[in-house]
């Protein structure tokens, strides 16, 4: 009994403390916004937008006969080619609430934060958004301060100037799904020997965690724990109302 008033005490205490964080961070960049406004990042994005493409061979007919990849394979696709319950998976799944917060989500914040220190489970707090502008603008292998708030900083400058579905598609082409892809073109083709346009509601679950930890989470490697983190995937779409149990059930 003890025990348990102890933990309720310590949750109010690391809430409270998230929310005065929070709203120190928001008030902090808020001003130092204030005096950016004719700032914007679209020429660097412009240049970030540049993915390592493969080198192709045609012949003198213009078939092609060989491509040649550096570091990274790397396939681009435009968001409104993939199906929908694509995009609902990697939403449900990173940032369920991606389209409703501007690059900061407190509450996924604050739950991070209770979860990690009571020792739960480990959870990320970084929207899509600072995903891509850790990626983009920062070391995400750093662990610091400074980088959680340069990431941050540039989380809320893209939401100025790009719009949510621009955000999404630089990050699903950017993004790493393990056994050497980038993108989620060139992982749909890697595990299922099929376009990300033709994916299924199942096979969307699938390629939805592999964007946490996919040496963790591979189909390949690990196929049973895999499925494991696929059928929450799919509960947490159900849970959202992004498809039906029934739906979920038989994918």
């Amino acid at each position: 009994m003890a025990s348990k008033r102890k933990h309720a005490i310590l949750s109010q205490v690391i809430l409270g403390l998230s929310i005065l964080s929070a709203l120190g961070v928001g008030v902090a960049l808020g001003w130092a916004l204030s005096f950016t406004r004719d700032f914007t990042i679209e020429d660097v994005l412009g240049e970030q937008r540049s993915l390592v493409l493969p080198s192709q061979i045609f012949d003198r007919n213009g078939e092609l006969i060989t491509e040649f990849f550096a570091e990274e394979k790397r396939d681009i696709v435009s968001l409104e080619d993939l199906p929908k319950h694509l995009i609902y998976a990697i939403v449900s799944r990173e940032d369920k609430n991606f389209y409703r917060h501007n690059g900061f989500d407190p509450y996924n914040f604050t739950r991070a934060a209770i979860n990690n220190v009571l020792g739960r489970y480990h959870s990320g707090a970084s929207t899509i958004s600072q995903q891509v502008a850790g990626d983009i603008f920062a070391d995400r292998s750093e662990v610091s301060i400074k980088r959680k708030l340069k990431e941050l900083w540039y989380s809320f400058q893209m939401e100025r100037v790009m719009t949510k579905d621009q955000i999404l598609e630089l990050y699903l082409n950017k993004g790493y799904f393990g056994h050497n892809t980038y993108g989620v073109e060139a992982a749909s083709q890697f595990y299922f020997g099929h376009s990300a346009r033709e994916v299924s509601l199942a096979e969307s679950a699938i390629l939805a965690i592999q964007l946490s930890t996919p040496a963790f989470n591979s189909p390949i490697n690990y196929p049973n724990r895999a499925k494991l983190r696929q059928q929450t995937t799919l509960d947490q779409m159900v849970a959202q109302g992004h498809a039906t149990r029934e739906e979920a059930d038989l994918s």
